[in-house]
């Protein structure tokens, strides 16, 4: 019981703290920046040796930088025409160069994805892409993106591959 309640005790804690995470100001410049920011996002692929995929991703982001930004997403996927969705899970590196209303970015993906009812159930990727984000109030923004996804697993001494040409559309708040 004690243990629980030390959990429980932690949690209010860390929520508080969390909470209470200021914008900061980078190089003394009167605009502040906000430390996270949370995201949706709705992918679509197109495999290059024929069909479909759809997703969708909530997305969390730290900003290390005015310029740079580490984060985690998770989502779902499914082939167009299927009904029995993925789970996808990857680490986000992103560069947006700061640049008025409309600002171009560069983002690289690593992650998996996970479904349980195929018969191949996981895929490792690789997804870099580029696009423009163009600046809402505060630090809100709207993105499209298109990017490449390799993606593959080793089966046996066999490697499945599948490269994806893929267009992205966001909302990042």
């Amino acid at each position: 019981m004690k243990k629980i309640v030390l959990a429980v005790w932690c949690l209010c804690i860390a929520a508080t703290v969390s909470a209470q995470v200021r914008p900061y100001c980078l190089d003394r410049k009167e605009e502040c920046v906000k430390r996270h920011s949370w995201g949706v996002e709705a992918t679509t692929s197109l495999f290059l040796e024929g069909g479909l995929l759809a997703a969708c991703h909530a997305l969390y982001g730290y900003h290390l930088s005015e310029v740079f930004t580490a984060g985690l997403g998770f989502g779902l996927s499914t082939p167009v025409g299927d009904l029995l969705p993925g789970t996808d899970f990857f680490a986000r590196l992103e560069a947006e160069l700061p640049a008025g209303k409309v600002a171009p970015y560069l983002s690289f993906d690593i992650g998996g994805m996970y479904n349980l009812w195929s018969s191949v159930p996981f895929f490792a990727f690789v997804h870099p892409g580029a696009g423009l984000a163009f600046k809402l109030r505060n630090a809100d923004r709207i993105y499209l993106g298109v990017g490449y996804q390799y993606m593959w697993r080793n089966v046996s001494v066999y490697r499945l591959y599948s490269h994806n040409l893929t267009f992205k559309f966001g909302y990042r708040f």
